[in-house]
């Protein structure tokens, strides 16, 4: 098969990470997180 299956949690850093990357190639500033993620992006008090 041609794909990798990767069991290690994302962290906050590697979700701001792809939010930045999503963010420019979509040319927006809006995203939404949708699943279990959506958690990492709760701010921080």
């Amino acid at each position: 098969m041609g794909f990798c299956v990767n069991f290690n949690p994302m962290n906050r850093a590697q979700l701001e990470h792809i939010i930045r990357a999503a963010a420019g190639n979509a040319d927006t500033n809006d995203i939404i997180v949708i699943g279990s993620q959506a958690i990492l992006g709760k701010p921080t008090p």
